[in-house]
C-alpha cells in the first residue's frame, strides 16, 4: 500500500498542473516567511536599529529571490525588500555592500517598472548616496540625477518627500565634487529651504490636530542636513571680492585710480598675503 501511494504521489506531481499549483504554494510559503521577516526588520528600522535589521533583511530578500509571478519575472516584493537591506546597510557605512544590492536589483526591476515606481526611485537614490560615499562622483551624479527628476514627478514622492529633498542634497553636493559650484548652489538652497518648510508643516499639522511626523520622516530630513552638512565651506572668491569692489565704486571696467580688473586682483591677493597689524602686534 505504502509503495503504491507514493507512486500515487509522483504521478500527481508529475503532472503540469499539479506542478505548477505546487510550484505556486511554495511561491506564496516564501513570500509570506519573507513578509514576516521583512516586517519585523521594519519595526527596527524605524528605531534606527539598522544593524539588527540587516540579517532579517538578508533573509527576507533570500527568500523572495528566485520566486516568480504567472509570467515567469522574479515578484516584486524582492524589489521592496532590497531597497530597506540596502537602507540598512548605507545607515551602517557598509557602502561596497549596498553599491552591489542596488546594481543588481536595478538590473532585474528598472527596466519593468522605470522611473515611475517610487521604490526604484529609492534604490537609485540610495545607490547614487553609496557611490558618492565611495568617492566615485562620476558615476553617482547621472544616477542621481535621473532619481531627483523621478522623484520631483512621482505622485507618491513630490518635489517636498524627505527622499526627494534628499536626492536633491545629494546632487548638490555631487555637482561641487564636479566643480559645478552655480549649479551646486541653488539646489542647496531649495533643498535647505524645502527641507525647513516640511519640518514647519509638520509642526502645523501637528498642533491643529494631526498626526505626528513618522521617525522615518523625521530621520530622512535629519538627512539632508547632514548630506549638505558635508559640503565644504567655500570663502568667497577673490574674484567675487573684485567684481564687489569694484561695483561698490561704480564701474565693473577699472578702479578709481586706473586700474584694471587683474591688476586690482593681484593688488588684493598681495594685500591678503601681508600680515595685518592685529596679528602682529596684539596676536588677535
Amino acid at each position: 500500500f505504502g509503495s503504491s501511494c507514493i507512486g500515487f504521489v509522483s504521478a500527481v506531481r508529475a503532472h503540469p498542473l499539479a506542478t505548477a499549483c505546487y510550484a505556486a504554494a511554495m511561491c506564496e510559503v516564501a513570500t509570506a516567511d519573507a513578509f514576516v521577516q521583512g516586517n519585523q526588520a521594519l519595526a527596527l528600522l524605524n528605531t534606527g536599529a539598522y544593524q539588527e535589521a540587516e540579517p532579517l533583511l538578508r533573509a527576507a530578500v533570500d527568500r523572495m529571490r528566485g520566486q516568480v509571478d504567472d509570467q515567469g519575472r522574479e515578484i516584486s516584493g524582492l524589489l521592496v525588500w532590497s531597497k530597506r537591506l540596502m537602507e540598512s546597510l548605507v545607515e551602517q557605512g557598509k557602502f561596497a555592500e549596498a553599491e552591489t544590492v542596488g546594481k543588481k536589483t536595478l538590473r532585474t526591476f528598472e527596466e519593468r517598472w522605470g522611473l515611475a515606481d517610487e521604490d526604484v526611485l529609492d534604490v537609485k537614490c540610495l545607490l547614487a548616496e553609496s557611490l558618492w560615499e565611495l568617492k566615485k562622483p562620476r558615476d553617482a551624479a547621472p544616477i542621481a540625477n535621473a532619481a531627483l527628476e523621478g522623484f520631483e514627478s512621482n505622485l507618491k514622492r513630490g518635489p517636498e518627500h524627505h527622499m526627494t529633498l534628499k536626492c536633491r542634497a545629494l546632487c548638490a553636493v555631487l555637482l561641487d565634487k564636479l566643480g559645478r559650484m552655480r549649479e551646486s548652489k541653488d539646489l542647496l538652497q531649495s533643498a535647505r529651504a524645502g527641507a525647513a518648510a516640511a519640518e514647519e508643516r509638520a509642526e502645523t499639522r501637528f498642533a491643529q490636530g494631526g498626526r505626528r511626523q513618522s521617525d522615518s520622516e523625521r530621520r530622512g530630513y535629519l538627512k539632508v542636513e547632514a548630506i549638505l552638512g558635508k559640503l565644504p565651506v567655500r570663502r568667497t572668491s577673490l574674484g567675487d571680492i573684485v567684481r564687489q569692489r569694484m561695483m561698490t565704486k561704480g564701474t565693473t571696467v577699472s578702479t578709481e585710480e586706473g586700474e584694471t580688473e587683474s591688476e586690482y586682483a593681484s593688488t588684493l591677493a598681495a594685500e591678503s598675503r601681508r600680515p595685518s597689524k592685529c596679528s602682529v602686534v596684539s596676536g588677535c
